[in-house]
């Protein structure tokens, strides 16, 4: 692709490419801190109103209502940046048994971690320990984007990557052009 004196020497790299990609990760974003406000928020929320603070508080996911959402399940595996704030009060009790077949056998084999033990969300225990609470409150706050608000954001950003796609090159011309007619 050459603009005038400049040219994108890799033919498989477009300005669509580079632009579309940009999009994608801008919407990505945007969908993601809306989850993690939202549906992590309004649990983290859910645990510091009902004030469970301690283990002997700690209540399982069906039993704050949120047993049905595949998303916080997820999130509350081991390793997650929610179980740095959110804790399991019965982790022997709801850990899983570890998969021993072929497959799962050669990954340890050649995984120099030892994997992390998966547990059964639906029976873990979760609770805020009381010196984490401000933070999580802090890191997961309800307040922020609804979803029309996000909706019209990624409208915004589609609108705006058609905008750069056509206008784009016809800036690049015109500075090839200008460097062009300022060099002769």
């Amino acid at each position: 692709m050459s603009f005038g004196s400049f040219e994108l020497y890799n033919p498989m790299i477009t300005l669509d490419m580079i632009v579309w990609a940009i999009a994608a990760g801008l919407i990505l974003a945007t969908v993601s801190a809306f989850v993690q406000r939202h549906i992590f928020g309004s649990f983290v929320e859910t645990i510091c109103r009902k004030q469970m603070f301690s283990p002997e508080k700690a209540c399982t996911l069906d039993e704050i209502g949120a047993g049905s959402n595949f998303l916080l399940r997820r999130a509350l595996q081991s390793g997650s940046s929610l179980r740095k704030v959110v804790f399991c009060a019965n982790e022997e009790e709801a850990a899983l048994p570890v998969k021993n077949g072929f497959f799962a056998k050669l990954a340890r084999f050649f995984s120099y971690e030892v994997p992390a033990a998966r547990m059964d969300v639906r029976r873990a225990r979760f609770y805020i320990p009381e010196d984490l609470h401000y933070t999580a409150e802090v890191k997961y706050e309800t307040k922020g984007s609804s979803l029309p608000v996000v909706i019209a954001s990624i409208v915004l950003i589609v609108l705006l990557a058609l905008a750069v796609r056509y206008v784009m090159p016809q800036l690049f011309n015109l500075l090839g052009r200008f460097l062009s007619a300022a060099g002769s």
